[in-house]
């Protein structure tokens, strides 16, 4: 499977299969998505995220929630204005007790 890495380093990549997305984020990753080759999956980068629910380019959202409290931590959405809406498409209780949720974008405002 391809794997595009979002990094400021310069350092070459060690990953199989990994490309480095370069460029300006918002027009390469809008350039991923036109070319239609699958689904791109952000994997543990609030940072990357929230850039790019801030350009309106997230369709889902599988989140993991563990059932531990762990206190404070970073924040999954930033805080803007503008509102987007999702529904629930799926879930499962995992055996650890892990509840996994996805979330479909909403054509309802």
């Amino acid at each position: 499977m391809r794997k595009y890495v979002v990094t400021q380093s310069a350092s070459e990549l060690q990953w199989i299969n990994s490309q480095r997305l370069g460029g300006e984020l918002v027009a390469s990753v809008r350039k991923l998505r036109e070319s239609g080759n699958g689904n791109l999956v952000v994997f543990g980068s609030s940072q990357l995220l929230q850039a790019l629910a801030k350009n309106d380019l997230i369709d889902a959202y599988t989140l993991l929630l563990y059932p531990v409290i762990l206190g404070s931590g970073k924040r999954l959405f930033a805080n803007d204005d503008h509102r987007r809406n999702f529904i629930l498409s799926d879930s499962l209780i995992s055996p650890t007790g892990v509840a996994i949720l996805t979330y479909q974008r909403s054509a309802y405002s």
